[in-house]
């Protein structure tokens, strides 16, 4: 995974002198992770190598590809993860490969996330349902088109239809563009380290399009108990609304903008992801053992409690053999009963959600009991991207949907095997969420897609890795695979490949969660995207039609911060009587 990516490949981790710790990456393959840069790799994550990671520590991404990680780095690398001297830990990385994570990163990265200054509505008042304006016109193929390949140069994508095309599917595909009328869910990474080098604000989180909410990542220690990564970033930087020398014990940081924004957008959920690619290791001793298990359990229902979360996201890259995943299923059940236990308690019965990042090598999932996992789980998030990197010896697609049969080097997975491998193993389909890359990865000196090449060329934080709102570069050709259905750029001047999906690869795979009634799209990580008509996570919010509506939780009455037990002091949340969620 590049450097500063989130494990597994979240990308744009960066180094820097940021005071937050390194995050983990994503990744499903092993990558050589740069220093501070989020073990494997989420888009920008930090790549192989020791380099210094590119945001404050580069966070780590989600991948399926091995990356070695950078000392520093989180493991797997989830997208603009701070990385250098910072004084918070590197953002970890998600991935599908073992990648080695550096010291602090945490594993299978989260993109970052934004807080803000926002006041909320009541919460007695009803909810508002978001405003998801009209899909913009944007040149698309819909699966069901003829296979091919086109480029273009820059930024330039061609004539854009005005309506959504006509299905016009490969052999045996009719995903078609149209808008569905299922709901869907559309999760968005953010991490903790994304405010250091990255500079990433909170308030440029889209919560208008936004079903979820998936912070990165909590830590584990020893003995079991899950901890803040970084305490600074998660309760006490104050933002710039925020009034430090209030009265009480209150949370700042992160936390209290998150809380805030489910506060002004009551369908949006916030979800802590613990683990990551870096800190996936820490699972296996402690699901091992009843006692450490219990001690998981607990603490991290008090951080749902303390810190005001709908739900909680295991990012353990990956439970791969017989005995760690039997004992994956075990953490999951216990976990699954203590949040509804706590809710029974204290929050009438609402129901909190219970996910699971899933590696797409099929390596890292040939030993899952999907079953036995599936029953304690609300929903899987597929890691559908990293497929390549600096670990393999050949440029190749990173996210593709399907397989090259005459170029067999560009494609060393796909999200079609993945896809068929989970619903055949008995996953509903409604309950796979499809990951996507906001990040691209790149090589050097190659003739093209498919081809050896040598070194990876600078990136947005990292060596190897481009940030989705820095690409197309200058001067490059972007180039359409209609067979594998991927996006690519290739510069002839510099021999410069880079795999990223666009508006073009994304809205392909909108209309491949429709044709495969998956339940939604995930992100890694939110730092990655462009904004406005150019936004991937926009544009997949307005073309997936209704997105998932269900009220979030306001009402935590045993946190111990002041403000959010006293639904930041209005005591809204804990005076209802009714029995709904507050």
């Amino acid at each position: 995974m590049p450097p500063g990516a989130p494990g597994g490949g979240n990308e744009t981790t960066q180094p820097g002198n940021a005071t937050g710790p390194a995050a983990p990456k994503k990744s499903s393959a092993p990558m050589p992770m740069p220093p501070g840069a989020p073990g494997g790799g989420n888009a920008t994550m930090p790549s192989t190598g020791n380099m210094t990671n590119p945001k404050n520590p580069p966070p780590p991404k989600k991948s399926d590809a091995p990356v070695p990680m950078p000392p520093g780095a989180p493991g797997g690398g989830n997208a603009s993860t701070p990385a250098g001297n910072a004084t918070g830990p590197a953002a970890p990385k998600k991935s599908d490969a073992p990648v080695p994570m550096p010291p602090g990163a945490p594993g299978g990265g989260n993109a970052s996330t934004p807080a803000g200054n926002a006041t909320a509505p009541k919460h007695s008042a009803a909810p508002k349902e978001p405003a998801i304006p009209a899909p913009i016109p944007v040149p698309i193929e819909s699966p069901a088109s003829p296979a091919g390949n086109s480029s273009s140069r820059g930024n330039t994508t061609g004539a854009a239809p005005s309506h959504p095309p006509e299905s016009g599917k490969p052999p045996g595909r009719s995903p078609g563009q149209s808008r569905s009328n299922t709901q869907h869910r559309n999760l968005l990474y953010v991490t903790n380290w994304s405010i250091y080098g990255a500079g990433y604000d909170p308030d440029n989180i889209p919560i208008d399009t936004v079903t979820h909410v998936l912070y990165a990542f909590a830590d584990i220690k020893s003995n079991g108990t899950v901890i803040s990564s970084d305490p600074w970033a998660d309760t006490g930087k104050p933002f710039p609304k925020d009034n430090p020398k209030e009265p009480g014990n209150n949370a700042y940081g992160l936390v209290k903008q998150l809380y805030m924004k489910k506060m002004a957008n009551r369908y949006l959920k916030t979800v802590l992801s613990v683990g990551g690619y870096s800190w996936s290791p820490k699972f296996v001793p402690v699901a091992a053992d009843q006692e450490l298990r219990a001690n998981f359990v607990k603490s991290t229902v008090k951080l749902v409690a303390d810190q005001g979360w709908d739900g909680v996201d295991i990012d353990w890259e990956y439970p791969n053999t017989t005995e760690s995943n039997a004992n994956c299923v075990k953490l999951l059940a216990e976990l699954r009963t203590g949040l509804d236990e706590y809710s029974a308690k204290h929050a009438q019965g609402y129901h909190f959600t219970l996910g699971f990042p899933a590696p797409a090598g099929p390596q890292n999932y040939a030993a899952f009991d999907f079953k036995a996992m599936d029953k304690s789980l609300d929903y899987w998030s597929l890691m559908a991207f990293d497929f390549a990197g600096a670990w393999e010896n050949t440029t190749a697609h990173q996210s593709n949907v399907y397989v090259s049969k005459k170029n067999p080097s560009s494609t060393k997975a796909s999200i079609e095997k993945a896809i068929n491998d989970y619903t055949r193993a008995g996953i509903p389909p409604n309950k796979i969420n499809l990951g996507m890359p906001l990040y691209g990865r790149a090589f050097s000196n190659t003739k093209g897609m498919g081809k050896p090449y040598s070194g990876l060329p600078n990136g947005t934080l990292e060596p190897g890795i481009w940030l989705y709102k820095d690409l197309p570069r200058p001067g490059a050709r972007v180039h359409w695979d209609g067979v594998v259905k991927a996006t690519y750029s290739y510069d002839n001047s510099t021999q410069q490949v880079v795999t990223y999906d666009d508006l073009k690869s994304a809205l392909f795979k909108q209309g491949y969660i429709n044709e495969r009634n998956l339940g939604g799209a995930m992100y890694w990580e939110a730092a990655g995207d462009k904004t406005g008509d150019q936004s991937i996570v926009r544009n997949m919010a307005m073309w997936m039609g209704k997105l998932e509506k269900s009220m979030n939780l306001l009402s935590y009455p045993v946190s111990q911060y002041d403000n959010i037990r006293t639904n930041m002091g209005t005591n809204n949340a804990n005076s209802s009587t009714s029995s709904g969620p507050k």
